[in-house]
């Protein structure tokens, strides 16, 4: 029988072409799906999936940029004060923190806490009174650290210890109990942060940075309380562990500080030989002044100060060492002042004193 060209299709009374309709069965079966996985009431697999992967690689994601931009930007701005005892963390704030939870306006950080503010608005799956994206660890984190950045601590505070009691005890959570210890100190409450510390040094499998942040931030509660040899003890810790070069070098002349303080020649001169031994790996200025220190401690144990006059002379004369001259020239004067060489003594000072005017 022949077929006839005009037979009416079954589809035709939906007026749609049927591979048209095969295709919107897909899409329409995609939607649902989409849109099952936005809500953020419901613990499914499908939502704490959606939800994770938008959270980390894209508002996140983006956070984290501004901070990093932010956090470079307030290191390159601070000054290192070599006169005085170097603070644990590169970092002082002033002397008026704010209490407010809005953001600063002109506050570098503040693209940063906006994303954060985002991602837990957007995509926090708070079930019960528990969290069950794991990205919003990250997203506290990064909230509490550009407040804490902005020194508004008690803000910062709260978002560390929101997270902390919304999520299960895990390791996972570290990180943000370290940061959180680190805010007590700014809020004066060592004796707190102490605490905490400890329990979590004796409870927690801490290993590689984060046991040397926890570390140092035990060193810092130990020099705000003025406990000196249990503050060393926590530096040493932190100086094994650390991973990071610049901080390796700040917790040894810190260490030379202290040692130097307490009238302990040798282990200060350890320390400081610990910082030079980083040679290239570090800022210069760290270099430079624990060499100064080293030749400072060598001349005075009773090494020729002859030998010291010869290495600074060597210092002077490399090209590499320009931006510190005043440095160098300040010391010896110092030396030729030891040895009554008076004249050399004030024209060295003299140039010291040039050099530091014009820089």
């Amino acid at each position: 029988m022949k077929p006839n060209s005009k037979q009416i299709s079954p589809y035709a009374f939906l007026h749609i072409p049927r591979p048209f309709k095969r295709g919107s069965i897909w899409w329409l079966c995609l939607c649902a799906l989409w849109l099952a996985g936005c809500a953020t009431n419901k613990d499914h697999f499908i939502n704490r999936q959606w939800h994770s992967l938008n959270s980390k690689y894209n508002v996140l994601f983006n956070g984290e940029m501004a901070f990093k931009s932010a956090w470079i930007g307030l290191q390159n701005g601070y000054q290192e004060n070599f006169w005085e005892p170097l603070p644990i963390e590169r970092f002082v704030p002033s002397e008026f923190a704010s209490f407010s939870n809005d953001p600063v306006a002109d506050s570098p950080f503040s693209l940063a806490e906006e994303k954060a503010v985002k991602a837990i608005k957007t995509h926090g799956m708070n079930i019960e009174g528990e969290e069950h994206n794991l990205q919003m660890i990250h997203a506290y984190s990064l909230l509490g650290r550009a407040r804490y950045f902005d020194q508004r601590f008690v803000p910062a505070l709260e978002a560390f210890n929101y997270i902390i009691r919304r999520y299960p005890a895990s390791n996972k959570l570290n990180k943000l109990r370290i940061w959180k210890e680190k805010t007590n100190l700014r809020l004066g409450n060592e004796a707190i942060a102490l605490e905490n510390i400890k329990r979590l040094l004796k409870f927690r499998k801490l290993k590689g940075q984060s046991l040397a942040n926890a570390h140092a931030v035990s060193a810092q509660a130990y020099l705000s309380l003025n406990v000196i040899d249990s503050a060393v003890w926590d530096l040493k810790k932190s100086l094994k562990h650390s991973k990071v070069s610049i901080e390796k070098a700040r917790y040894g002349y810190i260490l030379g500080q202290l040692f130097q303080a307490q009238k302990k020649e040798d282990s200060a001169l350890w320390a400081y030989e610990t910082v030079v031994d980083l040679n290239r790996k570090i800022p210069r200025i760290f270099l430079i002044q624990a060499q100064l220190q080293t030749l400072f401690l060598k001349a005075t144990a009773g090494n020729s100060d002859q030998e010291a006059i010869l290495a600074l002379t060597k210092m002077e004369e490399n090209w590499e060492n320009k931006a510190f001259l005043d440095r160098i020239y300040y010391e010896k004067a110092q030396l030729f002042r030891a040895r009554r060489q008076d004249s050399n003594a004030v024209a060295y000072a003299q140039k010291s004193l040039k050099i530091a005017k014009n820089t």
